[in-house]
């Protein structure tokens, strides 16, 4: 298998066809996989990344992609520094994984093994949000001697199996008292506030009302976070697979979500959910996820992915429990120890 190392965005611009007809042959592959979802990622993030993209020889179609990003320094004489690869998209994306079509699985996923094992410089490798079974093939394939390899449970990504209309769901997944004071608020909005989306095409307004919104959190506040989320925003919105709520007071965005569209699973994935806590009598989170979940029914969606976190609203809205996967490969070379041993001393040490 020829395997080749792609860490120029202009390079990889020109593997486009290649990649969304692997994704769209790929059952495993999720929205955080798509060419506008990791382009947008590739494009904004501010660490060193390369895809990996294989194919049988130089002449043949390109059968699979690995994006990958480069954590920690990569100077060989640092030995106070552990050099690290992650999956690209951490830790942006939700889930990760490879993309590959399944009848070249068995070839692929150990060209890559080898590849990452013999020809690149790392001591340790953080596969995190692993959402692929095809992830254990992978392990299998690095050489036992010179790797060790830890699998443990990933973060809780809830998801709700969708009926097929908003009054069924209301009924099926939701609470007596759930559901009342749920319709209570919704009203409540529908009186005094009012409602927009963006759906096929990109708006500006939208985008920046979200990033807005996000700005009020201080877990999103980071101005390199803000702009990772308009980058892969962007790029989704262009490619007509970003959707966007926002509720309005006036001209105040008080509430905004925005999602993406997994067509090939037929979910829609809530990715970013933002609120001005200054309208709390209007129950602004509660009522711009419900306005989600609404939207995902009308559109014949068979799930709504709330993605990370087991926040316990998630599941009051009838949501159900299943996790990803953290995967850790350590290399048992020499220097890899020495550079282990050496970083352990100077956080002992505080230097």
């Amino acid at each position: 298998m020829d395997v080749r190392l792609i860490n120029e965005l202009e390079d990889l611009d020109g593997l486009r066809a290649a990649w969304e007809s692997v994704y769209a042959a790929d059952e495993h592959a999720s929205i955080f996989m798509s060419w506008p979802w990791m382009r947008g990622w590739l494009g904004v993030t501010p660490r060193p990344w390369a895809v990996l993209a294989v194919r049988r020889d130089p002449a043949s179609p390109w059968l699979a992609f690995l994006p990958i990003s480069v954590w920690g320094m990569h100077r060989r004489l640092r030995f106070d520094q552990v050099r690290e690869i992650h999956l690209a998209g951490d830790p942006a994306a939700d889930y990760a994984g490879f993309l590959c079509a399944s009848e070249h699985q068995q070839q692929v996923l150990p060209a890559l093994a080898r590849f990452i094992a013999e020809h690149l410089h790392w001591d340790k490798l953080r596969f995190r949000e692993v959402n692929d079974p095809r992830i254990d093939s992978f392990l299998e394939s690095f050489p036992p001697r010179t790797t060790k390899a830890v699998t443990l449970p990933g973060p809780c990504c809830p998801y709700i199996e969708l009926p097929p209309t908003w009054d069924q769901y209301l009924q099926q997944c939701l609470t007596y008292e759930t559901r009342k004071s749920l319709r209570k608020k919704l009203r409540l909005v529908e009186r005094e506030c009012r409602v927009t989306r963006m759906e096929h095409a990109c708006c500006p307004q939208h985008i920046e009302a979200l990033l807005e919104l996000a700005a009020h959190s201080e877990y999103h506040s980071q101005p390199d976070t803000i702009r990772q989320f308009q980058g892969i925003f962007q790029s989704c919105a262009e490619a007509g697979v970003a959707s966007i709520i926002i509720v309005w007071h006036g001209e105040s965005p008080i509430a905004g979500i925005g999602a993406f569209t997994d067509a090939k699973a037929q979910s829609l994935d809530f990715y970013l959910t933002s609120f001005d806590e200054r309208f709390a009598q209007y129950s602004p989170g509660r009522v711009v996820n419900a306005l989600g979940i609404q939207y995902a029914i009308e559109r014949k969606m068979k799930t709504l992915d709330f993605l990370r976190g087991d926040e316990p609203y998630k599941l009051q809205f009838g949501a159900k429990r299943r996790y990803t996967r953290n995967v850790t490969i350590v290399r048992r070379s020499v220097s890899s120890k020495a550079r282990f041993a050496v970083n352990r001393l100077r956080r002992t040490l505080h230097i």
